[in-house]
């Protein structure tokens, strides 16, 4: 389950808890003319939390080729697209 909270105008933090190793993911997402999603957790439950964004924004204005899209990890996220 993802927790969504706007936690400043526009600014939303959604945190991802994994009970198996009692531990919360945190995620950012500015929505904005340019948005901004900054992806802090693991790779596997990108689909969860894309499920939660895309209640706030339209998937499409996030792409993994741009400058939309940060990460934690210098790996790419491919699974935003």
């Amino acid at each position: 389950m993802v927790a969504t909270t706007e936690i400043a105008p526009e600014i939303y933090g959604l945190a991802v808890f994994v009970p198996e190793i009692n531990l919360e993911f945190s995620h950012f997402l500015v929505r904005d003319d340019e948005p901004l999603l900054f992806h802090a957790g693991l790779r596997a439950m990108f689909p969860l939390l894309r499920k939660a964004i895309s209640r706030l924004i339209d998937l499409s204005r996030i792409s993994p080729d741009s400058a939309t899209l940060d990460s934690a990890t210098s790996s790419p996220m491919s699974a935003a697209a």
